[in-house]
């Protein structure tokens, strides 16, 4: 009989207690080196004046228990599908470091990656989930080939990764960032003769100073939806971040987009398509112009608060917005047309529209 913890052989059972029997975990090892874990209580053998005169040693074989202990220790701490960490377990790592990085340092000590698959919905559109899960289980293993020992990879959920570089610069951690994107846009997933080629987005933050987790997550999260705007296959860095790509700058779009759609502070405006050198169309044909116009009165292209109505959901208002403006204003655009000059038209809500006619 052995310990459990260093498997050293246990000398003598415990001694015979004038007290109720109690399980005692530890190892069994038969003859032939099988390792059985087992519960074993120690009850002692009285005689009618209540002397020990023996001892009674019951084992039980818990192995099948262990294994199951052992089997939900795991799943609590690891995704099931890909082998990696689950996203309870990052975050558990995230606020390890987070709480071992000093308050006083001026450099950064560890870089915290945010990885998005893309066209990854296509695999599940045209060949199912089955396939999904083979191509996330797979870039798992990819994942684990590009990590150092002390990096920490993880599936935080659907085709979404976490990474960790301990004690890594952010021209490191950009570097191991590209080499990961490099390696999922050179790999090929195939399921039933059908070939796919994905890619990836990663955002990355640097951990300097002792901030929070949501904070940090917050980052690395961004910094991945602008390698996405930025053509998908990117890399960004929360802190090389252009200004208009600012947290800050989307929340002052967002105020203006919800301020513009509730005051109709959007302009509409009407282009001539023309063939160069032909005669013009019988039919008239306009391309359709949108701006913003800011609190300065300024006339805002659409690269300026297009990308941040997508992200935050607002582009279906915009549209509709747009779709009904038009045709309420459809006989005005008309009877512009048939005036043959430039002019332009006070219409409801205060819409101005420019034709060149």
């Amino acid at each position: 009989m052995k310990s459990p913890r260093n498997r050293s052989p246990l000398q003598q059972p415990p001694p015979a207690q004038e007290e109720p029997a109690c399980a005692i975990s530890s190892c069994l090892v038969t003859r032939h080196g099988r390792t059985f874990a087992i519960s074993h209580t120690v009850s002692p053998i009285l005689n009618r004046s209540e002397q020990a005169v023996g001892t009674v040693v019951v084992f039980r074989d818990i192995s099948r228990e262990q294994t199951m202990a052992r089997q939900l220790r795991w799943q609590a701490h690891h995704d099931g599908l890909t082998g990696l960490i689950n996203r309870t377990e990052f975050e558990a790592r995230l606020t390890n470091l987070i709480t071992q990085t000093p308050a006083y340092s001026q450099e950064p000590n560890h870089m915290v990656g945010y990885l998005d698959l893309d066209r990854f919905k296509i695999v599940n559109d045209t060949c199912g989930h089955l396939a999904g899960d083979e191509l996330l289980r797979q870039i798992g293993h990819l994942l684990e080939k590009h990590a150092r020992p002390s990096d920490v990879m993880a599936r935080l959920g659907g085709d979404e990764f976490g990474i960790l570089w301990p004690n890594c610069t952010p021209e490191q951690g950009e570097m191991a960032a590209q080499k990961i994107c490099q390696a999922i846009h050179g790999f090929r997933f195939e399921w039933q003769d059908t070939m796919f080629t994905i890619g990836a987005s990663i955002g990355l933050t640097a951990i300097s100073t002792q901030v929070s987790i949501t904070e940090v997550l917050r980052q690395a999260d961004t910094a991945c939806y602008w390698a996405k705007h930025r053509g998908r296959n990117q890399i960004c860095r929360y802190d090389a971040m252009e200004e208009g790509e600012s947290p800050t700058a989307s929340a002052s779009i967002v105020t203006q987009l919800n301020k513009a759609l509730s005051q109709n502070l959007f302009r509409l405006y009407g282009q001539t398509i023309q063939p160069i050198g032909l005669p013009p169309m019988p039919q008239p044909h306009l391309e359709i112009l949108l701006r913003m116009q800011d609190a300065q009165g300024r006339m805002l292209s659409p690269a300026a608060f297009i990308p941040t109505a997508e992200r935050y959901n607002l582009m279906i208002d915009l549209d509709r917005w747009v779709i009904r403006t038009l045709f309420q204003q459809h006989d005005a655009w008309v009877n512009c047309r048939q005036s043959k000059k430039n002019r332009e038209i006070m219409a409801h809500h205060n819409l101005i529209f420019t034709l060149k006619c």
